[in-house]
């Protein structure tokens, strides 16, 4: 990943955020089990551009933390992951800067960054 470019990844799954881990990690990425801590990751790390979520997670629904994210942090780009094809157009209605298949390779997944990048929001 190039340089400025910092995911908050959140994920129920150890094995998912593992995987996430594997093919981004050069200390720019951050893990969150649920939406509780994805919070407390975005008040303590000013320099996140890009957040992924998974659908389903504990504490705080994906649909809450993008309200939160919208709403205090509108420059972060907010991907929504899950295996739920039918939550596509969803994701689209609900303002959300795009939709990562599950299971994705690890191209679609570096394609996804590189795209933000190219594309990403001024602060």
């Amino acid at each position: 990943m190039q340089k400025g470019i910092k995911i908050l990844v959140v994920d129920n799954s150890e094995l998912v955020r593992t995987t996430y881990q594997f093919i981004l990690d050069d200390g720019s990425i951050l893990l969150a089990k649920d939406g509780v801590e994805a919070v407390h990751y975005l008040r303590n790390n000013k320099d996140i551009t890009m957040l992924i979520s998974e659908y389903e997670i504990p504490r705080l629904s994906c649909l809450e933390l993008h309200r939160y994210v919208k709403s205090f942090y509108p420059h972060i780009t907010f991907v929504l992951s899950s295996s739920e094809y039918n939550l596509i157009p969803e994701s689209h209605k609900l303002g959300m800067d795009g939709f990562l298949k599950k299971p994705f390779t690890e191209e679609e997944l570096q394609n996804l960054v590189e795209t933000h990048i190219k594309r990403e929001k001024p602060q």
